[in-house]
């Protein structure tokens, strides 16, 4: 039985200001990407209602109206775990926006019928849930499993967030995935 591990706690204290550093990175691009597309309503854009709520429940903003606002502004991001960020980036999902450029094409189209097949199926194919990851991030960066990285990453974050078993190679690991987001 192990009481204390003097090893491990080196480790974790060696790598985690190297995660605390890449996650508020994360969430500082997150923050900068949508309110530059969305403005100050931008969590509401891409997010679901089920993320919004929980990250509201998170954040517990308080005084009148406009202060809850501001603070959730503020705080969105801030409040995600590693798993909500992964979800955020990687799940697929049909938004407002999927809509309306849907609904943009039907209108400027009133007979499909005039439209060939290549046309039909290449707007078919622009016309389906998207992560948020293939929205604004895969077109600049390419060559790099980022879901993955991401993963594990999160997986080393969690056995250091709660002071489990953590060694070398994890440490080795962990600060190369780091290292390969950071040079991404």
């Amino acid at each position: 039985v192990i009481s204390y591990d003097a090893v491990s706690e080196y480790y974790c204290n060696k790598i985690y200001p190297k995660l605390n550093n890449l996650e508020r990175n994360i969430r500082k691009l997150l923050f900068n990407i949508y309110i530059v597309n969305f403005g100050k309503d931008y969590y509401k854009a891409t997010v679901s209602e089920e993320l919004q709520s929980k990250i509201k429940g998170v954040i517990r903003p308080k005084g009148n109206q406009k202060q809850k606002e501001t603070t959730v502004i503020q705080e969105f991001f801030y409040s995600f775990d590693f798993n909500d960020i992964q979800n955020l980036l990687f799940v697929p999902k049909w938004t407002e926006i999927d809509e309306n450029a849907k609904r943009k094409f039907l209108e400027s189209n009133n007979d499909l019928t005039l439209l060939s097949d290549e046309v039909l199926r290449a707007t078919f194919e622009t016309l389906e849930p998207k992560s948020d990851w293939d929205r604004f991030f895969s077109s600049k960066i390419t060559g790099i499993d980022f879901q993955n990285i991401i993963n594990t990453i999160r997986i080393y974050r969690n056995t250091v967030a709660h002071c489990k078993f953590f060694y070398t190679d994890n440490y080795h690991d962990c600060y190369h995935a780091i290292n390969r987001l950071n040079n991404a």
